[in-house]
């Protein structure tokens, strides 16, 4: 009796445990899928307006074989990152922080972060007054020992030294752009919207949308300074409003988003005056489209062979096919964004990924890049991050 009693427990303990095993596998078919690792993937960083779901910088790895996006949370609370910058290491992230009050100070910041490249923490080194208001830009200098600042409100850019250990330092240069321009509601005052340096590391170019100008500053040999007693005033034309410069890898051209009149112009750059001279201006529309539209940000593939342009309003990415020698440009097409209000967008270095970030939305849309015609073909889009503006690849 006792044998048929420890044989009957016996074999109920198998079938439990085989039920077990059945419901653990079961249960792991179900479980979302994990990020992929750090060899097949690439990491980057959303930066958003906070308040209302977003509380500051976010973190996610692109699958390069998938083209899936695989957010890995939030990377750093800070206010209102909206655009972001890595020092040319990649041992620091920048961004700027658009605000109006910055420890009790009437001004925009800066912060600066370090970066494990294994996991993608992001650790909070320092942070600074920007110089102005309602800082909307920041950039690295090629040498990695500044970052330059555009602050639309106040309508100034700044440069702000990077110590050895990407903390930064207060401004050591500030230029209070002035004047006006032809759009009264846009344009009744400055209002600098992007600063970068150029290929060569001579010169901070300020882009200046409430003047129609785009400004050349030239940088101290140490990156330290920028000379802003004698500016180099590129004029654009009246009521293009120039929001965001891009420069072709060969140094010599460069492209520049006109907000106000929905137009792309390409310029010839000179690194040794400073000076831009207009090659062509064309629209960033198919010739159908009459509504309101406010290009955004404007980049140059890698390869030097195409320009993109996102359109807040037609809510698409337009492409240019360009000439290297000549810097003429050819629409090629454009891609919609599935979104509203595509404010930022970025190309993966290898110049294979689109990634584009449609602010009023709450997505990010990812395309992968035909090499041969330079148009973006769609691969997959993350919905769920509130508000999100700058992308920055690691």
């Amino acid at each position: 009796m006792k044998n048929a009693l420890k044989n009957t427990v016996a074999a109920c303990a198998t079938v439990l445990i085989a039920l077990a095993s059945q419901n653990i596998s079961a249960k792991n078919v179900d479980l979302p899928m994990t990020s992929p690792s750090s060899t097949t993937s690439t990491l980057l960083y959303i930066g958003t307006y906070t308040g209302k779901g977003s509380e500051g910088i976010y973190r996610f790895r692109l699958d390069n074989a998938t083209a899936k996006l695989h957010p890995e949370g939030l990377a750093a609370k800070v206010s209102n990152p909206s655009f972001l910058a890595l020092a040319p290491d990649q041992k620091h992230l920048y961004c700027i922080n658009e605000i109006e009050n910055f420890h009790e100070k009437r001004s925009g910041a800066a912060t600066s972060f370090s970066v494990d490249h294994g996991s993608g923490e992001l650790k909070q080194i320092d942070q600074a007054v920007s110089g102005g208001t309602g800082g909307c830009y920041i950039s690295v200098t090629p040498d990695g020992k500044a970052v330059l600042v555009a602050n639309y409100g106040s309508g100034s850019v700044a440069l702000l030294p990077i110590s050895g250990i990407g903390g930064l330092e207060e401004p050591t240069s500030v230029a209070q752009h002035e004047g006006s321009s032809v759009v009264a509601k846009r344009q009744s005052a400055p209002h600098a919207h992007c600063i970068r340096p150029d290929p060569s590391g001579r010169f901070a170019v300020a882009v200046d949308l409430g003047i129609d100008q785009i400004i050349a500053y030239r940088l101290a040999t140490d990156s330290q300074t920028m000379d802003t007693s004698a500016p180099i005033v590129n004029k654009t034309t009246a009521g293009a409003g120039p929001r965001h410069i891009a420069f072709h890898p060969n140094g010599k051209l460069a492209f520049v988003s006109n907000e106000l009149n929905s137009t792309i112009t390409a310029y010839e750059w000179s690194s040794e005056n400073g000076t831009l001279t207009e090659i062509v201006s064309t629209s960033t529309l198919p010739a159908n489209f009459d509504q309101a539209n406010y290009p955004a940000e404007v980049l140059v593939h890698p390869s030097g062979r195409f320009v993109y342009l996102s359109n807040r309003g037609h809510n698409s990415v337009a492409v240019f096919e360009v000439d290297p020698e000549t810097g003429e440009m050819t629409t090629a097409g454009h891609e919609p964004t599935r979104g509203d209000h595509p404010r930022g967008m970025s190309l993966s270095p290898s110049g294979e990924f689109l990634i584009v970030a449609n602010q009023d939305t709450g997505s990010l849309v990812v395309y992968r890049i035909n090499q041969d015609t330079g148009m973006p073909e769609f691969a997959d889009q993350y919905e769920g991050i509130n508000r999100p503006t700058g992308i920055q690849f690691l």
